[in-house]
C-alpha cells in the first residue's frame, strides 16, 4: 500500500499529490498545513507499489488486451476517448478517502476482489482494490471508461462507485458495465448526488433522485438507498449559498448575506428575484445552481 508518510521525501510527496505539485506548493508547507489532517501520504517504496499492482491484476481476467501506462497500469483508453478528457498532465481528479467502514471492509476481506470505477486519486494503495480511472494516478491500476470496462463478466465481489455516475455521459451504461462484471452474489457501494451543484471533472452531466438511482440497478435486490451524513441537506444548503456568494460582489453580496432564513421561508421567491442579489448574478454562476435547464434546439437536415 502507499504508506503513511515518516519523515518528509519532498519528491515523493509530489508524486503522490500532484494537486500540490499542480498548484506550486511547497510540500512541507502544504504537509504542515494540510497534508497531516487529511491524511495525505507519499510513495514510499514506488517498486513495491508497482510489484503490488502486479500481483492484483494477475488475478483479474479483462476481455482485451491492454497497453501499459508508464506506471505499469492496464490502458484501454481510447485516443477519441481520451482526446475528449483533454487530459492535463495532473487532472483534477477527486482525491477522497474511503469512509471508515468501507476501510474495515476492503481490511476484513483480503481475498475479494474490489472494483473502484472512477477511483479518482487514491492516497491508499489496497492489495484487493483495483483502481479504474480515466488518468493514469499513482494509484491508478486501469486507465478505462466506466461506461467500457475492459473486464470479463462475474469476477469482482464489490464494487464501489462513489461521486462519479454524475460526470458519466451515459450513466446506464456505467450502471449496466458495473452489474456485468459483478460476481452473482456480490454487492455494490453507490454514491449519487441529488441536489448538488454543478461540479467535478470533466464534465458534470446527470444528478439522481433516490428512486433514479434505484431504476439503475432494479434488477439488483436492493439493501438500502438512504442519505449517509455527508450527504446530509446541510451540504446543499451550504454548497449553493456559498456558490452564490462567490458570484457577488458590493452591495448585492452583502444584501445576501443579511438575509435571514426566515426573510426567504417569508418572501414569494419571484419578489425576491427583483433584488440585486438576484439581478447581478452572473449567467455562468446562475448555470451552476439553477433549478433548472430550458433547451431549444433544431433538428439537423
Amino acid at each position: 500500500m502507499l504508506e503513511p508518510i515518516g519523515a518528509l521525501d519532498h519528491e515523493r510527496y509530489l508524486a503522490a499529490n500532484p494537486d500540490v505539485r499542480l498548484a506550486g506548493l511547497d510540500p512541507a508547507v502544504h504537509y504542515e498545513l494540510h497534508g497531516h489532517s487529511e491524511g495525505r501520504r507519499q510513495v514510499v517504496d514506488p517498486a513495491r507499489v508497482m510489484a503490488l499492482r502486479e500481483e492484483k491484476l494477475s488475478r483479474v481476467r479483462f476481455n482485451r488486451s491492454c497497453a501499459r501506462a508508464a506506471t505499469g497500469a492496464f490502458d484501454v483508453l481510447s485516443a477519441g476517448a481520451r482526446a475528449s478528457f483533454k487530459l492535463p498532465e495532473y487532472p483534477p481528479v477527486a482525491e477522497n478517502d474511503y469512509a471508515p467502514e468501507l476501510v474495515d471492509m476492503i481490511r476484513g476481506n483480503p481475498d475479494s476482489l474490489f472494483l473502484d470505477v472512477g477511483a479518482g486519486f487514491r492516497h491508499v494503495y489496497y492489495s484487493n482494490v483495483v483502481n479504474a480511472e480515466i488518468w493514469a494516478a499513482p494509484s491508478t491500476d486501469v486507465v478505462c471508461l466506466g461506461e467500457d470496462l475492459p473486464f470479463e463478466d462475474g469476477q469482482f465481489d464489490h464494487v464501489f462507485c462513489l461521486a462519479v455516475l454524475e460526470h458519466t455521459k451515459r450513466p446506464w451504461i456505467a450502471a449496466q458495465e458495473i452489474m456485468r462484471v459483478l460476481k452473482p452474489g456480490g454487492t455494490i457501494r453507490i454514491d449519487w448526488p441529488f441536489l448538488q451543484p454543478i461540479h467535478g471533472y470533466p464534465h458534470h452531466y446527470y444528478n439522481a433522485t433516490p428512486m433514479g438511482l434505484m431504476s439503475m440497478f432494479e434488477d439488483m435486490d436492493v439493501q438500502s438507498a438512504r442519505v449517509r451524513p455527508w450527504q446530509h441537506p446541510i451540504f446543499t444548503l451550504s454548497w449553493f449559498l456559498n456558490e452564490w456568494a462567490t458570484g457577488l460582489q458590493g452591495a448585492a453580496l452583502e444584501s445576501l448575506k443579511s438575509l435571514t432564513v426566515q426573510n426567504i421561508l417569508d418572501a414569494n421567491p419571484e419578489v425576491l428575484l427583483r433584488h440585486p442579489f438576484c439581478q447581478e448574478l452572473g449567467a455562468a454562476r446562475q448555470e451552476i445552481i439553477a433549478a433548472g435547464t430550458t433547451l431549444i434546439a433544431t433538428k439537423r437536415a
